[in-house]
């Protein structure tokens, strides 16, 4: 039973298993309040699951008002979102999955904030390949852009220019 269920939750909805746990990922993230974060959705072309996995995520860090039918009095982590709505990736995407990013350059509590904001995630959701944590090289990012191969609106120019940021980058279902 217990295979079955592992199926069953790979393939779920990704927001139905983070509300499901919210309580606990807010608990996790609350220490860090005020930490700014950038949720980045990789161009979803109509995808609902992942802008409601967008949702979620939004609510868990940042929610100031009450979450979903079931959780009627939760609140979220009290993290600031930069800016306030959704910022959508075009090229440089992961593919599927979620990524958690920091630069290189960030201050030791934001890239503390990074790797609990990634166990927390990634501790919810079903175990992927495409979940993935890292850190960005400013420089590199630099030099990325400067030949074209990157967007100066990334995900990864926003932390070169605000090493304090942390980002989000909401991909596909990685079954879809």
């Amino acid at each position: 039973m217990g295979g079955l269920k592992k199926a069953i939750d790979f393939e779920s909805p990704r927001r139905q298993i983070l509300l499901a746990d919210a309580p606990k990922l807010v608990r996790m993230l609350k220490p860090f309040a005020g930490q700014r974060v950038g949720l980045f959705v990789c161009e979803p072309h109509g995808d609902f699951e992942t802008m409601d996995t967008w949702a979620a995520i939004a609510n868990i860090l940042a929610g100031d008002t009450p979450m979903g039918l079931n959780q009627p009095h939760f609140f979220g982590a009290d993290w600031k979102e930069v800016p306030t709505n959704m910022n959508i990736e075009h090229g440089n995407c992961g593919g599927t999955g979620i990524g958690v990013a920091v630069s290189k350059e960030a201050p030791p509590r934001t890239r503390e904030a990074a790797r609990t904001l990634a166990l927390a995630l990634f501790g919810t959701l079903p175990p992927s390949i495409y979940n993935h944590f890292g850190e960005s090289d400013p420089k590199w990012t630099q030099l990325m852009i400067e030949q074209g191969s990157w967007n100066s609106s990334s995900s990864a120019a926003a932390m070169m220019r605000e090493p304090d940021l942390i980002v989000v980058e909401i991909n596909a279902h990685p079954v879809q």
